[in-house]
């Protein structure tokens, strides 16, 4: 009882502050995508590291995702039939890396990459609370298999977490909806930085010996196949 009102209590003081800082209303058509902080936490609840990542849906089978702290955004493209194609820009490099379509990126199936959490995670559980943020509703849950608890409140229209807590024996992972984004400029401005960029096949990096980038530890530490593809 005292989790679940814990819980309660959470979600009722993420709603007041919402509706405090965020209280103008927009249409799930003007959303274009949200920036979210990530906490991640040992089993001590001790913070051991603090990033953000934006999210922006450039139409219904693209989705950009930027890592402000690492200087790296990633585009995904839902090919159908489970296959997922990522081009991995390094933003202080301007470089891009083009990868082969395939059945997962950084371990996430297509659902999970658009929506950041994939609504159909929760799809059969009851809903504990309903509420709006943003004239926008809102519908919370909470699942525990033993392994991964999750306590999430989704802004059900644009499939978008407001809230997400998942955690295990040994680490918490807390998002936090910084911002919804609804100015198309703002997209526009990303598309045609990275658009501007030197693009390599991943496939033919063999080929690309003069870029010192591939050739010194940089690349590999950061690419989408190291520790950077686990990032969120």
């Amino acid at each position: 009882m005292k989790e679940l009102f814990f819980t309660i209590v959470l979600m009722a003081s993420v709603f007041a502050a919402g509706q405090v800082f965020a209280n103008d209303c927009v249409t799930p058509d003007e959303v274009l995508g949200a920036t979210y902080s990530l906490t991640v936490s040992n089993e001590e609840g001790v913070p051991t590291r603090e990033h953000s990542i934006t999210l922006l849906r450039q139409f219904s089978g693209r989705v950009i995702h930027r890592f402000e702290e690492e200087h790296i955004t990633r585009v995904y493209e839902n090919y159908g039939k489970g296959l997922i194609g990522v081009i991995e820009y390094f933003d202080l490099e301007r470089i891009g890396v083009e990868y082969e379509p395939a059945q997962a990126a950084a371990g996430k199936n297509w659902n999970q990459l658009y929506e950041l959490f994939s609504a159909e995670q929760v799809a059969e559980l009851p809903v504990l609370d309903r509420g709006s943020y943003r004239c926008l509703g809102t519908s919370s849950y909470t699942s525990d298999d033993g392994a991964l608890k999750v306590v999430t409140t989704l802004i059900d229209e644009v499939k978008l977490p407001l809230t997400l807590e998942q955690s295990s024996r040994q680490v918490h992972w807390l998002w936090k909806l910084q911002e919804l984004h609804t100015d198309a400029s703002m997209l526009e401005r990303l598309i045609a930085r990275i658009d501007s960029y030197t693009t390599y096949d991943f496939a033919d990096l063999g080929d690309s010996e003069h870029e010192e980038f591939f050739r010194n530890s940089d690349y590999l530490n950061r690419t989408l196949h190291g520790t950077a593809g686990h990032a969120h």
